[in-house]
């Protein structure tokens, strides 16, 4: 009897043409771990007054709706696929290698759905219109920063992969990876620009965490998969663990106002791509000081809240080396 075997696993993807048509040519390896059920039914299973100790007897599929998380190291090639399912579509970059994600506040936002082939040297999966509910970004020294996707699909099938060789464009040798120690924090006031000011020798962790608010919509239709995606209130909470300097000290003051502030981190690999990830926000958590080995620490919260000089309420630059998604 044939065995699947773990070091065959493999995780490809591609920007769909049409959102929702299945792409079977789904080449582009993403390098990470993906976590999905073996499918998505929702099912009716009825208890039924029948004279009878086996009250089960029947079951019906209802819906079906697929969960996804993929995570990973953040490889700068890869990211954009993550941030155009979960912030705005685009195929190629707004100049040079720079791809720029701004969400619109006054209409819905457009995610770039992706197929999703995944399996191993037994079996292969398919997942249509994969979309992000949750994208998160964590760094801590002396590791590489992590990203994470929560996804949503539909029409799990069996499928193959087409072709049997994975593109190597992204490829593991030589790719840029973000590093927890040259990530950067700036703070700026309401009104200005994000990564003007930068706090130096202050930031020591993080984890940014995107809600999309995006989700699957389903009404009456000919499928018992979802029909539609829509959007509710997209929402940015980021914790951070500080060093108690006199930045960190300056920034407890707006902390007790409620003072909206201004704030980007910068994730840089060991080259010229990088990430930088912007919000505007208050602080709603600081916590009391910590030991860290020696040096006080404080950990503090921020959630997103408009302001008109930024004009959004959060935004993603990405520098790397795709000249377009394949």
């Amino acid at each position: 009897m044939a065995q699947g075997l773990y070091t065959f696993r493999d995780i490809r993807l591609a920007v769909e043409g049409t959102p929702g048509t299945k792409e079977d040519t789904a080449d582009q390896r993403l390098l990470g771990t993906l976590t999905c059920p073996l499918g998505g039914p929702i099912l009716h299973r009825p208890v039924d007054e029948r004279g009878s100790l086996a009250n089960q007897r029947r079951t019906v599929i209802v819906g079906e709706e697929v969960p996804l998380v993929f995570e990973g190291d953040l490889l700068f090639d890869s990211a954009s696929y993550l941030l155009g399912m979960g912030i705005e579509a685009k195929t190629a970059p707004d100049s040079s290698t720079f791809w720029q994600y701004t969400p619109q506040l006054s209409s819905t936002n457009i995610p770039a759905p992706c197929t999703f082939q995944f399996g191993d040297d037994l079996a292969v999966y398919d997942v249509a219109q994969c979309t992000a509910r949750e994208l998160q970004f964590s760094g801590a020294m002396d590791e590489t920063v992590k990203m994470r996707a929560d996804m949503f699909g539909k029409n799990f099938e069996v499928g193959a992969f087409d072709p049997a060789v994975g593109s190597t464009s992204i490829d593991p040798a030589t790719t840029e990876v973000g590093l927890g120690n040259k990530s950067t924090l700036y703070i700026d006031a309401a009104g200005g620009t994000p990564g003007t000011n930068v706090s130096s020798a202050i930031l020591v962790a993080f984890t940014w965490k995107l809600t999309t608010g995006f989700r699957p919509l389903k009404y009456g239709s000919s499928a018992v998969y979802w029909d539609a995606i829509v959007q509710d209130f997209p929402r940015v909470a980021c914790d951070m663990t500080l060093l108690f300097n006199t930045g960190a000290a300056a920034e407890q003051v707006f902390h007790k106002a409620g003072t909206c502030r201004l704030f980007q981190i910068k994730i840089s690999g060991t080259g010229t791509d990088y990430l930088q990830l912007n919000w505007s926000g208050v602080y709603t958590a600081f916590s009391t000081l910590e030991n860290d080995n020696g040096v006080d620490v404080v950990r503090v919260t921020t959630e997103s809240q408009y302001d008109s000089g930024f004009t959004t309420l959060y935004s993603a630059v990405l520098s790397n080396s795709l000249a377009a998604q394949v």
